[in-house]
């Protein structure tokens, strides 16, 4: 069946990671945690399967021994019994029934918040390769499978083998020949399970796959929707939408067709069982061998013998589904960071002397140096900017000092330590970075402000804003310091969403600031408020500024020209100005485009 063979292929032929049984053993790790419940869950399974088998017992007594002989008094208190015994079988089932489904979302949301956790602790290079969507799709539309699949179809299953166990021993106990004719069946319907399983696997796996894309699509879409309307794209959008929708809708359509054929040949199995008990049973009450109060019982029970049968096969089928999800909750919970902290890192002590960069290489690509013979020493209160034409190498610099990636040769120093010998924490809490285009969280100025510093208090955030000049800014919005910025801040205006970053930067009190510099077009006053931002954050700190308008920078201590990875020269804006052909080529392009 495939179970101990781990380098089975889906439709596309992409190898699994895990067996079945591997997974299993993923998820019971999970489970387990709720022992007592699961106690609970198996003890009211046990007497809901009892009182709901007992019925048909007592139809067989009520039948034989006192419709049959006309005893009144006698049917009355079987009818009571019967009553009494549905009584106790719907407390237990209510209780079977809510325990599966609290520890089906105890571990639902164990297994989410263990999934998100490690998500928050991969490195950026898993950001740039798996979809954003994707991880979407993986911490709800697969972990809800599990739970709608794996989780109540576990315990149900538990409850069908538990009945199923105890209908063979009274189906026995009433007749063992014809006992022994229902059984030729079993082989016929573990047959039909095996075959479609093997089809299911391959398919539930694909709509798993299409349903992330679909994930990723629209979340791609909603992000990009200004792109889509600016370039007027909506039609080609749709378009794509559309073809992977229905790539997922034929997904489906393929599980639902092959399902759907799944129960009718089980039912068609049963009714030969059933049949052939129907024909030997009647024989024997023909013959005067067998009453019909046994019959009427021993089919009864050969029901509800199938119908576990049948659940059993079923949830092996559609357990298919909720290890194609596992499997892809399991590879995103077991993916490690390509950046890792030391088991011995020490923490960083604030930084007081220099940053340095001794021989530095890096590779995104294997093979292919983005970063080359880096060398680079900056003095603590030195401001200096890196310059060069796009993909010079400048943003990534900026990248390795944060250890969003590590060097792949060479080594990062502050005041002598490695930074890949310091914790994270440490490392990242002394540094703040101001992005080109600045992220603002779905929440309010106010909060999005605090980000730079969780424990600051709302005099806090004033006082940066205050410092920064855009107090009155802010207050001229709807709700001031509430006023909700919407998703990205697409709300506000871009220089709004800088001057806010500005204020969450300033409230972080960095010792190292690097400014990714901003260069949107806004109007005059935001464009002053944005410059006095800029050297209010530069103010007693080191500072790398990622330059992109070279008028912009020539007050810094020291300019760094780059290209292709490499430093070409290092001066002031005159020195370099005088003596580099390349520093002056992008000065003078600049220049011609500032005056158009």
């Amino acid at each position: 069946m495939g179970w101990y063979f781990r380098q089975l292929k889906d439709i596309e032929g992409v190898e699994r990671k895990y067996s079945d049984i591997e997974i299993f053993k993923k998820l019971i790790r999970y489970i387990k945690k709720y022992k007592w419940r699961l106690f609970l869950i198996v003890l009211s399974i046990i007497v809901s399967s009892l009182a709901g088998l007992a019925g048909p017992y007592l139809i067989m007594i009520a039948i034989d021994e006192y419709i049959a002989k006309g005893d009144y008094q006698g049917l009355m208190v079987v009818a009571l019994l019967y009553l009494t015994i549905y009584i106790i079988f719907f407390i237990s089932n209510y209780a079977t029934i809510y325990n599966i489904n609290y520890v089906g979302q105890k571990v639902i949301f164990d297994l989410r918040q263990e999934a998100f956790q490690y998500v928050q602790n991969l490195s950026m290079d898993y950001f740039s390769k798996v979809p954003a969507g994707d991880i979407i799709s993986r911490l709800t539309n697969d972990i809800n499978t599990l739970n709608q699949v794996l989780i109540s179809g576990l315990v149900s299953t538990i409850a069908d083998i538990l009945s199923l166990a105890a209908i063979i021993i009274i189906m026995l106990s009433i007749n063992v020949q014809l006992s022994l004719i229902s059984f030729t069946i079993i082989p016929l319907l573990v047959l039909a399970t095996i075959l479609f399983s093997k089809v299911m696997r391959k398919i539930y796996r694909e709509t798993r796959r299409t349903i992330s894309k679909l994930t990723s699509t629209v979340e791609q879409t909603i992000s990009g929707v200004q792109a889509v309307k600016m370039f007027s794209r909506e039609e080609s959008t749709i378009e794509t939408f559309s073809r992977v929708n229905l790539e997922n809708y034929r997904a489906n359509i393929r599980a639902s067709r092959i399902l759907a054929a799944f129960y009718p040949v089980i039912d068609f199995i049963s009714a030969i069982g059933i049949a052939l008990v129907l024909w030997f049973g009647g024989l024997q009450i023909i013959g005067g061998a067998l009453s019909i109060g046994v019959l009427v019982a021993f089919l009864s029970y050969l029901n509800r013998f199938f119908q576990p049968i049948a659940n059993i096969s079923l949830f092996y089928n559609n357990i298919q589904s909720a290890f194609a999800a596992a499997e892809r909750v399991f590879d995103l919970i077991e993916s490690r960071p390509s950046v890792k902290e030391k088991e011995d890192a020490v923490p960083l002590p604030p930084f007081s002397n220099e940053i340095k960069f001794e021989n530095v290489f890096f590779e995104y690509v294997p093979g292919i140096p983005v970063i080359k013979n880096f060398n680079l020493t900056i003095k603590k209160g030195e401001k200096i900017a890196l310059v060069g034409h796009t993909g010079a190498g400048k943003t990534t610099i900026a990248k390795l000092l944060l250890r969003f990636y590590d060097v792949t040769k060479g080594r990062i120093l502050i005041d002598g330590y490695d930074i890949r010998d310091v914790t994270l924490a440490s490392l990242r809490s002394q540094i703040a970075i101001v992005l080109q285009e600045p992220f603002l969280f779905n929440t309010t100025v106010k909060e999005n402000i605090r980000y730079g510093n969780p424990n600051a208090t709302d005099e806090d955030i004033i006082r940066v804003a205050k410092e920064l000049k855009i107090h009155d800014l802010i207050m001229r919005l709807p709700q001031g310091y509430d006023t909700q910025v919407g998703e990205g801040g697409k709300l506000l205006s871009t220089g709004e969403r800088q001057l806010i970053s500005f204020a969450r930067a300033l409230l972080a009190d960095p010792r190292i600031l690097i400014l990714d510099e901003a260069t949107a077009s806004v109007d005059s006053y935001t464009e002053q408020l944005i410059q006095e931002g800029i050297k209010k954050l530069m103010e007693g700190r080191t500072a790398i500024i990622i330059a992109h308008r070279l008028s912009t920078i020539r007050n810094v201590d020291k300019i760094v020209l780059m290209h292709k990875g490499e430093i070409v020269d290092v001066g002031t804006h005159e020195e370099m100005l005088s003596r580099n052909n390349l520093y002056r080529q992008l000065y003078q392009m600049q220049f011609l485009i500032s005056q158009k």
